[in-house]
């Protein structure tokens, strides 16, 4: 996570991309870590993972965290889709 940050504060300070618009994604071939991705919320730098049935779900789900939402609470009192 720090390597992707650290290339995406390249880019901002090379005056590639503005600061606060500039996101940069990384793929990890197939699924060799413990998760499918990782992003910090909100933030600027995700990474997820390449399998064919996980890569556009996960790519989605990671970044809606660094647009700042979080997992909701498993403690939800309602049924359905939240």
């Amino acid at each position: 996570m720090s390597f992707i940050e650290s290339c995406r504060q390249f880019i901002v300070a090379a005056g590639l991309g503005p600061d606060d618009k500039t996101f940069l994604y990384g793929w990890i071939k197939d699924n060799p870590t413990t998760g499918n991705g990782k992003a910090t919320i909100p933030g600027y730098s995700a990474w997820g993972n390449t399998q064919d049935i996980r890569s556009q779900r996960t790519f989605a789900h990671e970044l809606g965290h660094l647009f700042g939402y979080s997992h909701n609470s498993p403690f939800v009192d309602e049924l359905g889709w939240t």
